[in-house]
């Protein structure tokens, strides 16, 4: 009797699923990190006079919001850790408020008051320009 030999059959890897998969992550990680990235709306009030301070390379900006939010340096923080975040820099360094016109102005005070307890002296409040 005769054997037959049979065609080997050659494995074929099919790459749809693979595409499918791996766009279907990138979608995922797309929808994630665009809820993650978050922007405070801060409406600074006007001044009518004033002096303009020049763009420095190093500077601090702490943002309040209308809502009591704090970041400092694009860092969201509270109340109480303002002066931890600020223990990196040289007490030399320009620290400008910007706070949103609707602040409650007590609090900031109480942000500028832990600014100065951080040994911070030169302070500014930012305002529109007329």
């Amino acid at each position: 009797m005769r054997r037959r030999r049979s065609k080997a059959i050659e494995p074929i890897i099919t790459l749809t699923p693979l595409i499918d998969t791996a766009f279907t992550i990138l979608i995922i990680f797309m929808v994630a990190a665009s809820g993650a990235l978050r922007s405070l709306s801060v409406s600074v009030p006007e001044a009518a006079g004033g002096q303009t301070v020049s763009s420095q390379n190093e500077r601090i900006a702490v943002y309040i919001t209308s809502l009591g939010e704090i970041t400092v340096d694009g860092i969201a923080t509270s109340y109480e850790s303002v002066p931890e975040l600020l223990a990196h820099a040289n007490a030399a360094t320009p620290v400008y408020i910007v706070a949103d016109g609707n602040a409650v102005y007590k609090n900031i005070l109480k942000v500028a008051g832990k600014i100065k307890e951080s040994g911070f002296q030169n302070l500014s409040l930012t305002v529109k320009g007329p």
